[in-house]
């Protein structure tokens, strides 16, 4: 399913460099932060289970995001728009003893990255002004990278893994012209089943710039 996302994304894109697309065509970038939900009691509650004791978790819940996109205007209302995003790392530390004594730390960092795919409509928009607040809708393919690195009783030890899947997003912005073809942006983006699991959301607060060409 990845692999087909991407080949429809990349279709698209070339299809429309290829034809005399007038303004039609644009792209920009966009950077902020993303921000998750809190599971630091949750894994604290998980560490007491397994270990026993006692143990203080921190997580961050915020980690810059950066999108490039490439979006294609199919009227005054509606376009289409593909982009890539990337996150920083979500910093998760833990430190407890275990019911039999042991001290031990553990840190982990998360960050995700993938394609997205969506809808964008502008409700005010007229083809004298292609502006203004839009709603958007679609879907993305992401991966999730964890590494976790545990000390205890002397011993070092350091895990990763990697889950890749299909989600959904769904958001709001507001585009603003400062001149024929260059515009700023703000916008806020619901990103749902980041690298497939369904406890792995995130919303992107962003702010950008594009222009058409």
């Amino acid at each position: 399913m990845k692999k087909l996302l991407i080949g429809i994304a990349l279709t698209l894109t070339t299809s429309l460099v290829s034809a005399d697309q007038g303004n039609k065509l644009y792209g920009g970038l966009e950077y902020g932060s993303s921000r998750v939900k809190g599971q630091a009691q949750e894994l604290a509650n998980d560490l007491v289970g397994i270990l026993g004791g006692s143990v203080t978790v921190t997580q961050d819940l915020s980690a810059y995001t950066g999108r490039l996109f490439l979006g294609y205007r199919v009227d005054e209302k509606l376009s289409i728009e593909g982009g890539f995003f990337r996150t920083g790392n979500f910093d998760v530390g833990a430190t407890g003893r275990t019911s039999t004594g042991v001290s031990y730390t553990i840190n982990g960092a998360v960050d995700a990255q993938g394609v997205d795919l969506s809808a964008v409509y502008f409700p005010m928009a007229s083809k004298q002004n292609q502006e203004g607040i839009f709603l958007k809708g679609g879907i993305h393919s992401s991966s999730r990278s964890t590494s976790t690195t545990l000390v205890a009783t002397g011993v070092r030890e350091t895990t990763s893994s990697k889950d890749s899947g299909i989600g959904y997003l769904f958001g709001i912005g507001y585009d603003w012209k400062f001149s024929k073809d260059a515009f700023l942006r703000a916008s806020i983006t619901r990103l749902l089943r980041l690298g497939g699991e369904s406890e792995s959301d995130a919303t992107f607060y962003g702010v950008g710039i594009g222009t058409a060409f």
